[in-house]
């Protein structure tokens, strides 16, 4: 009877050991899995803030172009290329000789050589 009482507690012990250390793997289990799903989200949460601050900056960039593109189209605006004024060259009378005298033909420009006659 001894031997069966002692029989039966040890393997009482032995179980309950086998227990305790079942409860202790699922709990260290759990306490991983809680791990990886924190790193998992501190993971998720730089890469969505990354994203964030890509795009903000992007939009930044952006507006910074059109910025500038509107003082550009501003400055444009106001001041006006300037362009040198070509001179005209005077145009020389074509002259037809009738007898004796020179017909100026009208609607041209006469130079200063027609008016004095040389």
């Amino acid at each position: 009877m001894m031997q069966n009482d002692d029989y039966n507690n040890a393997t009482r012990e032995q179980q309950s050991q086998e227990s305790q250390a079942s409860k202790a793997k699922k709990q260290q289990k759990a306490i991983k899995r809680a791990q990886d799903e924190q790193l998992k989200r501190d993971g998720e949460e730089r890469i969505a803030a990354r994203k964030e601050q890509e795009q903000e900056q992007t939009q930044k960039k952006c507006k910074n172009v059109v910025e500038e593109e509107r003082d550009e189209q501003d400055e444009n605006e106001q001041e006006p290329p300037v362009k040198k004024k070509a001179r005209k060259k005077a145009k020389k009378p074509v002259e037809e000789p009738v007898g004796e005298e020179v017909v100026v033909k009208e609607g041209l420009r006469r130079s200063s050589r027609t008016k004095r006659g040389t």
